[in-house]
């Protein structure tokens, strides 16, 4: 009885019913739907019952939003389903078997998605990261390499001015520099400015900074120099070259992973060393964002309740792909001022109004200007000829 009751449960018969457009709503709402699988799956068969036409619309909506996403192939079950089902009396009368069976079941679906994934991805970083090697110009005012070098030895690049930059293990490393408590790095423009005249013991280059502690030794490195040529670093910051080596005593040496700096650390601007820039060759980088034009204020256009947008702003990131989500590709955004085309054309014409409610004066006759002017010139005659007589 017990096994004719566990059997029962499966019956076909005892499906449940679709859901409603408005049930899958409420769900949405709720935040129930995990997976876009499972969204699918009932707007699927709640669509079943409504049209064709209704499926075929959602699909392509899917395939719209979700490029990536199938809602044709959503991956085959059934084996899991099938093995479910003709198994069933065996796993009730062996749970060994069951289990066995289950094992399986498992293992086959892992080497199916397995082989899904071998296909669809390959092991080539190009593959992955289109166009995605942007060249570093930022050059360091020590060493001169160009971009940020390794974590464990010169470290990221620190903003240090205008179109300045310095290596972070450079810029700590350097003689005068030390680090305060709030990780900011003072006198480094002062070992800019004196590094520029020193050149490296080892590659002859001007912008060594990193000097031997020993008295009267006059050898100075770049950093990855320093590091190339077996010198001394200690715990304490000091550095000491090959020859004098042994003057370091019991001094705790540098633990070699300590070079990776994980922590904040900016460096300590120089007041004086200000420029003023304009605004149209400023240019910022943060992570992967990048600013090319920070744009302007125009109040009438840029203000809004939530936020205020710059007019002839320019950025460009590097983001997952919407319709490849496992390449990354470059967005840009852009905002103008666009100004609308009229359809039709206003004439500066001059227009006259005319009150008809006052009267009229008529302009003087031609004809009556003429016997006037006569009757000035017959006068004048006269006046004329009383004088002479």
């Amino acid at each position: 009885d017990l096994s004719e009751k566990k059997c029962t449960c499966d019956d076909g018969n005892s499906m449940p019913s679709p859901p409603s457009i408005m049930e899958i709503k409420k769900k949405v709402q709720s935040n129930h739907y995990v997976t876009l699988k499972d969204f699918n799956r009932d707007m699927t068969s709640a669509l079943e019952d409504i049209s064709h036409d209704s499926i075929a619309v959602y699909q392509s909506s899917v395939k719209q939003i979700f490029p990536w996403f199938d809602s044709n192939n959503e991956g085959d079950t059934s084996i899991s389903e099938d093995s479910t089902v003709s198994n069933l009396n065996d796993s009730l009368s062996n749970p060994l078997f069951a289990s066995k069976k289950n094992e399986d079941i498992q293992s086959k679906k892992k080497e199916k998605s397995e082989c899904q994934w071998k296909d669809l991805l390959i092991h080539d970083p190009d593959y992955y990261y289109i166009n995605f090697n942007v060249p570093d110009l930022r050059t360091c005012m020590f060493c001169k390499a160009l971009g940020e070098g390794y974590p464990t030895k010169e470290g990221r690049l620190l903003y240090c001015g205008h179109n300045e930059w310095v290596h972070l293990n450079c810029a700590l490393w350097s003689s005068e520099v030390f680090e305060e408590i709030d990780g900011s790095l003072q006198n480094v423009h002062s070992a800019i400015s004196r590094s520029r005249m020193i050149r490296c013991f080892t590659c002859g280059k001007k912008g060594a900074s990193v000097g031997c502690c020993a008295r009267s030794c006059p050898y100075a490195y770049h950093l990855p120099c320093a590091l190339d040529s077996e010198c001394i670093f200690l715990a304490n910051k000091e550095v000491y070259c090959k020859n004098h080596a042994h003057m370091r005593g019991n001094k705790d040496l540098h633990n070699p992973d300590d070079f990776n700096v994980s922590r904040a650390i900016h460096v300590e601007l120089d007041p004086k060393k200000k420029k003023e820039v304009l605004y149209s060759d400023v240019r910022l980088a943060i992570g992967s964002f990048l600013i090319q034009l920070v744009g302007e204020i125009i109040p009438e256009f840029s203000d809004s309740n939530e936020v205020i947008i710059p007019c002839n702003y320019k950025c460009s990131r590097w983001f997952w792909s919407t319709e490849e989500p496992w390449k990354l590709v470059r967005y840009f955004i852009e905002t103008r001022i666009v100004s609308p085309t009229c359809d039709y054309l206003v004439e500066n014409d001059i227009n006259y109004t005319i009150d008809h409610s006052l009267e009229i004066t008529p302009p003087p006759s031609p004809v009556d200007h003429n016997i006037s002017s006569n009757f000035k010139i017959i006068a004048d005659e006269k006046e004329i000829k009383n004088l002479l007589s």
